[in-house]
């Protein structure tokens, strides 16, 4: 078992925001009653990940609060404003 300490790096996500919290490996051998004789050896692996708070924070409440500031700002710019086209409306 691991201590919690590796790093895992995924397509489009830095290594820093996900963390590989506990992984397990487990063989398990079978036997059917059609074939006695011969086991069937299976490798099961569970894996257990962690994301860090700063992956939400820069993907989902940074834009909101952006957005929750902006959005009131345009509606106090006149309406024949060229700025109020490039803000969004």
């Amino acid at each position: 078992m691991s201590d919690g300490s590796d790093l895992i790096a995924f397509d489009g996500v830095d290594k820093t925001d996900m963390r590989l919290k506990k992984h397990y490996v487990y063989v398990q051998s079978n036997v059917y009653p059609c074939c006695p004789d011969e086991p069937y050896q299976s490798v099961i692996t569970q894996l257990q990940f962690e994301r860090r708070g700063s992956y939400f924070y820069r993907l989902y409440v940074a834009p909101a609060a952006i957005c929750m500031f902006v959005i009131p700002v345009i509606h106090f710019l006149p309406p024949c404003s060229n700025e109020k086209l490039t803000l969004g409306e």
